[in-house]
């Protein structure tokens, strides 16, 4: 039948025809950060869809906007979380910017699963990258979020509504 593949069927037997397996990335999506902010945003909340070359044939349609900063898995499954920063450091006052990943279990209590510290006592551009895999379990209480943090105030998280620059990446890897 078309579509099926020849496998074997162990040692001593025939091969048999039988349907392709599935697999493979079922789900990706990229969001970016809209504009560029100063200081802290525990959560960053200005997130939206890459509306430009997203990748087709997976499922970007079924993700919602984050709420209040708050990703809602569309999907049960092994999940794999990338967030990329790009910062700026604005005098010799100033720190480091630090980008985090947050997720619950409960729907409730966050916990800090990843980041990553750039930047320093220097006027400069910054870039960090952080990266997690969860198993979303439940989709009422598995969530993430992703924060940035800053020092003394001089620092920035940029952000762009016609390019990538402050970016999370979510790609679904497989079943539970």
């Amino acid at each position: 039948t078309d579509g099926q593949v020849l496998t074997s069927t162990g040692a001593g037997s025939p091969p048999a025809f039988e349907d392709a397996a599935g697999g493979g990335i079922t789900s990706a999506v990229l969001f970016r950060k809209t504009a560029s902010t100063q200081g802290n945003s525990l959560p960053i909340t200005d997130w939206e869809k890459c509306d430009s070359n997203q990748a087709t044939g997976v499922d970007v349609a079924s993700w919602s906007d984050p709420s209040s900063g708050i990703f809602t898995f569309p999907s049960t499954g092994i999940w794999h979380i990338s967030a990329v920063l790009a910062g700026e450091v604005d005098s010799t006052q100033s720190n480091n910017t630090t980008i985090y990943i947050y997720v619950t279990g409960d729907n409730s209590s966050y916990v800090n699963v990843a980041m990553n510290q750039q930047g320093g006592n220097t006027t400069s551009n910054t870039s960090a990258m952080v990266e997690y895999i969860v198993d979303v379990t439940n989709l009422t209480n598995v969530k993430c979020k992703i924060s940035f943090g800053c020092h003394n105030g001089n620092e920035y998280v940029r952000g762009s509504d016609t390019r990538n620059e402050t970016t999370v990446t979510f790609t679904r890897l497989g079943d539970t």
